[in-house]
């Protein structure tokens, strides 16, 4: 399983190179180590090239010395190419939007069974949630991130003690609720009204941010009860998402007999579309979810958008919703075959992978074709890189380190 390492003392450039080529001298892998990151990265091989698990784990771990590894000067703007990826995703959920909005376009999918899909998982959705909860039975909470008028440098006090919580317009139940409910969180009279959340950036690797959707108090607040709530209804259909040990245990043994893929997808969040969660979700569902989401995103620029995405990271529940959708998918694909969910972390049965592939890409999806496998000895979910059933799952330095 991959480990990440940390380390917060000062450091100098230089002497962390040097100390990084020492330790790919010592693994004994003839990995030409150069200042330069870009060149560094472009050394990574096809996992295909490999046959022997030690030297694979060898050129992974000279690649995590690097890949997210923040002590050396970024070569793109990571920033920027994160803002790029996120339109990018903008766009095609607008694209999915149209085509799930027109008739003959469904009418197109039937040919590949497209509209008896929709039906088929929106019938299993509807069978995992049940009727729309009453909001008493929520279990309501904060998460860890910022919320729009707080800094990420927050907490659960500061949480309570906000002058002025933030929400939309469409989450005023929920205000109204959590006032008679919580008589303590004296602050929640000076509520005020914002027109949706923020996106803003964090760091994922020494190529890319990743997107972050900063999203107001209330908002989020109502969010995790929601997100807790399909959690508890996952987890009795055998999904848990406490627990990634499913999807691990699955990927050694596909790495070994070749009978199960392990599916990655591509800004998997961020390409969940409005009009497919419109489709799939039961309308009681789908308008409670649409009471506490954001309805626009405020960018860098200071411009609002209108989503054509449901939701982002960020979002309270959007965890949770594309574990449901991905189970919901699944199940209708796979049948009695075994199979395991953990957010766009997706394990079928190798010969279930074409129809998969098919499906998603009907729903919106696309393949992370560098960590999708279907052939050959690699598998990797969840963190575990599998290469013939050993672990060869690098450890990553995220952090500065100290040279003494």
């Amino acid at each position: 399983m991959s480990t990440k390492l940390h380390f917060d003392s000062p450091f100098s450039f230089r002497k962390s190179l040097a100390i990084i080529r020492h330790v790919v001298q010592e693994l004994g892998y003839p990995f030409d180590v150069r200042e330069d990151l870009e060149g560094n990265l472009s050394q990574s091989l096809p996992i295909s090239d490999f046959s022997d698990p030690s030297m694979l784990w060898r050129h992974q771990q000279c690649l995590a010395l690097f890949k997210k590894n923040n002590a050396f000067p970024p070569v793109v703007d990571t920033t920027e190419a994160a803002l790029s990826k996120f339109l990018e995703s903008e766009d095609k959920c607008r694209q999915t939007n149209v085509r799930l909005r027109d008739k003959v376009s469904l009418r197109t999918l039937e040919r590949f069974k497209g509209a008896s899909l929709i039906f088929e998982v929106s019938r299993k959705i509807d069978h995992i949630l049940g009727p729309v909860p009453d909001l008493s039975e929520l279990d309501f909470g904060f998460g860890p991130g910022a919320n729009v008028g707080l800094s990420r440098f927050t907490s659960i006090r500061r949480k309570l003690s906000s002058p002025f919580p933030s929400l939309t317009t469409n989450a005023w139940r929920f205000l109204e609720f959590f006032q008679a409910e919580f008589p303590f969180w004296t602050n929640l009279m000076a509520s005020r009204p914002v027109q949706g959340g923020k996106l803003t950036f964090v760091p994922k690797s020494s190529m890319i941010d990743r997107p972050i959707v900063v999203e107001p108090l209330i908002n989020s607040f109502a969010q995790k009860g929601i997100g807790s709530y399909i959690r508890s209804k996952l987890r009795r259909f055998g999904c848990d998402l406490t627990d990634q040990a499913a999807n691990q245990r699955l990927a050694r043994q596909g790495s070994i007999t070749g009978e199960y893929a392990t599916i990655d997808l591509e800004s998997a969040s961020d390409t969940i579309s409005y009009e497919l969660v419109k489709a799939l979700l039961p309308p009681a569902w789908f308008d409670l979810l649409c009471e506490c989401r954001s309805p626009s995103y405020r960018l860098p620029c200071g411009d609002f958008i209108t989503p054509e995405k449901f939701s982002s990271m960020g979002n309270g529940y959007t965890f949770e919703l594309e574990s449901l959708i991905f189970f919901a998918l699944s199940s209708v694909i796979c049948g009695k075959s075994i199979f395991s969910v953990y957010g766009d972390d997706i394990i079928i049965p190798t010969d279930k992978f074409e129809t998969m592939h098919d499906c998603l890409s009907q729903f919106g999806f696309s393949l992370n074709l560098e960590k999708s496998f279907w052939s050959g000895q690699f598998r990797e979910s969840c963190g575990a890189d599998y290469l013939g059933g050993v672990s060869v799952g690098p450890c990553y330095l995220k952090n500065n380190f100290a040279i003494k």
